[in-house]
């Protein structure tokens, strides 16, 4: 049992000299006669070979000379103590089963240092936009903002650590920096603390775009070509139609400093003909779709690329043939299901026009053209477009 007990004394130093910067879990504030006390908790791993412990701790007084502060004896592996701050000793005496004391420590050193509580009264900035240059520095002003305080810039789980802290001698400013391309938005909060774990949180720091959501309209130039469908060359001659137009709305609902995030209704309108000696035949082919949008700025948001996945509906409609004399088939409209998949890259030459150069994909099930002993029943369609647009 003695090998046991010894064992345990290495660790009951390293806690208790672990303990001589108090942290929050280490004390509670107990209501006196005289006021408000701090009583802190000493902590040990217990031992079942120990029947009980006798605790001493002694306070270093002037020329070096140490008073006992407090005695206790307990079975527990924990003892309460009220200390000022200031330099003390202690030691323990760990007694076994038979009521005697087995092994007594030597003397181990502690120091109490008096915790402040830190108060924030501003911060400044207290709002940044996103859209101006940043430098990543934020002055607060307080009290108790001291050369052990350390800060924290707090969003949810996400915590930043200033990377440099300036201080000034009466503990009222710091100027904190940070990495600005760490800055993202949301509401923040500034957390300072102070030896002690005594803490205040600084609420709301808001980081936010001027413009926090953007509606974009554009239109332009667009062909479909339907590559692996042998109907459409059989009968049209061809599988890409050089007659078309798209048109696209995005709504931008979200940003971050690194992603946007939005939906948008994709419309694109190709036109199909062929003319032979015994009859022509022509056609409309509409591909629409809502997506869901996610981009990524570049160049100082001058550039995006815009990734999009979605579904939607494709049409034909007005398909007919016409024939000499002035005959003409029923007009023949389908529409059935699409899959969507889209990728551009968007520049703006300005605040608010931009450039869209891109291509989408749709797979469109259960079409006509497709041999219906094909238990794949889809058609495949790109659709390459440049268009040009504005920012509302």
């Amino acid at each position: 049992m003695e090998t046991k007990i010894k064992k345990l004394l290495l660790i009951i130093s390293i806690i208790f000299i672990a303990c001589s910067m108090w942290s929050q879990e280490n004390y509670y504030i107990q209501d006196t006669e005289d006021g408000a006390v701090f009583v802190q908790t000493l902590r040990w791993d217990p031992n079942p070979d120990v029947y009980k412990y006798d605790f001493t701790i002694e306070k270093e007084g002037r020329r070096g000379k140490y008073e006992v502060v407090d005695h206790q004896e307990t079975t527990e592996s924990f003892v309460n103590v009220t200390l000022s701050a200031g330099h003390y000793r202690y030691k323990l005496i760990l007694y076994n089963y038979l009521g005697l004391p087995e092994l007594e420590t030597e003397w181990f050193p502690l120091d109490v240092i008096k915790a402040y509580q830190p108060k924030i009264s501003s911060v400044s900035p207290s709002t940044i936009y996103l859209e101006e240059e940043q430098d990543g520095i934020f002055t607060i002003e307080g009290y108790e903002l001291r050369e052990d305080t350390t800060y924290v810039l707090k969003n949810g789980s996400t915590e930043l650590i200033p990377i440099k802290i300036e201080r000034d001698s009466r503990n009222r400013k710091a100027k904190l920096y940070f990495n600005p391309d760490d800055l993202d938005s949301g509401n923040w909060s500034v957390v300072a603390t102070n030896v002690g774990g005594l803490k205040f949180d600084y609420n709301p720091v808001k980081i936010q775009f001027k413009k926090a959501q953007d509606f974009d309209i554009s239109g332009g130039y667009a062909f479909i070509w339907i590559p692996g469908d042998d109907t459409f060359k059989t009968y049209f001659q061809t599988q890409i139609s050089a007659i078309g137009l798209s048109l696209r709305s995005t709504y931008i609902f979200l940003k971050t400093k690194k992603l946007y995030y939005g939906v948008s209704l994709n419309i694109s309108n190709c036109y199909y003909a062929n003319s032979l000696p015994k009859y022509d035949l022509s056609t409309f082919f509409t591909i629409a779709a809502i997506d869901f949008n996610i981009q990524i700025p570049f160049m100082d948001k001058k550039l995006f690329w815009d990734f999009r996945a979605g579904a939607g509906l494709s049409a034909f409609y007005n398909m007919h043939f016409s024939f000499p004399h002035d005959l003409i088939s029923p007009p023949l409209n389908l529409i059935a299901p699409n899959a969507s998949l889209g990728t551009s890259l968007i520049f703006y030459p300005s605040k608010r026009l931009f450039l869209s150069v891109g291509i989408d994909t749709a797979v469109t099930f259960n079409v006509i053209g497709v041999d219906a002993s094909d238990e794949r029943m889809y058609m495949f369609s790109f659709i390459p477009f440049i268009e040009i647009g504005y920012q509302f």
